[in-house]
């Protein structure tokens, strides 16, 4: 089954993040706190550790690309898995 893993608010101010750099690419398998990507807050730049082992299935964007709090960052699931992307996960 796919999981889902939002951005989260990594600062109480914090509503938004830019895309720095991507460590991962679809395709590629995750561990557990494996480094993913590094994300550009209003106050300083954070890597961003995945909460679930599997396949990545879906990135949310390109470095440069803007994500708001409570969406999907990254989807990780079984190779081949269809999935559904949805701000209300």
């Amino acid at each position: 089954m796919a999981e889902t893993f939002n951005l989260p608010a990594v600062g109480d101010t914090m509503v938004e993040g830019e895309i720095v750099e991507w460590f991962v690419a679809v395709g590629d398998v995750v561990d557990l706190d494996q480094p993913i990507c590094s994300i550009e807050t209003d106050k300083s730049v954070v890597d961003m550790t995945t909460p679930f082992r599997g396949t990545v299935l879906f990135l949310a964007g390109e470095p440069g690309d803007v994500v708001e709090v409570g969406t999907p960052l990254i989807i990780v699931g079984e190779p081949g898995e269809e999935i559904a992307v949805s701000s209300s996960e």
